[in-house]
């Protein structure tokens, strides 16, 4: 009798905490969609979370984040003048502001600007940052 008694007490508070989520068919549509996008959501969900684990272990450890740090602002000097870095920007403003109607930039234009020397030195670092990021996931 009072098992009995404990499941109604069970029972009733569930139903009053479903009553109060005010749950409708769209809400059973979505949970039912959800469950069937499951089987593909799972392997991207696993990724996200790799990238989330490994980016904890990075941000967690003081010395790689320093080294990290100082890597990145050496690389950066080489290639940006940094100690120039406001009037660079002031001057970029300047320039995007006299340009930006001018004719749109086109296919062309991207191939020219691939072959510019900056640009191949960023595009080059950020293919052996991936190199290197691929070496390490296995």
């Amino acid at each position: 009798m009072q098992d009995e008694r404990s499941l109604e007490l069970i029972a009733d508070d569930v139903e009053g905490k479903i009553e109060r989520l005010h749950i409708d068919s769209t809400h059973l549509d979505a949970m039912m969609t959800m469950v069937q996008l499951l089987p593909r959501l799972v392997p991207v969900i696993e990724q996200v979370d790799n990238v989330v684990s490994f980016a904890e272990s990075v941000w967690g450890d003081k010395r790689t984040v320093d080294q990290l740090t100082t890597t990145m602002t050496e690389t950066v000097k080489e290639y940006v003048p940094i100690d120039k870095g406001k009037e660079i920007i002031e001057e970029t403003k300047e320039e995007f502001e006299r340009t930006k109607d001018d004719s749109p930039i086109t296919i062309f234009g991207l191939m020219k600007m691939l072959k510019d020397p900056v640009v191949q030195d960023g595009l080059k670092y950020a293919q052996a940052f991936l190199t290197t990021v691929q070496k390490h996931r296995n």
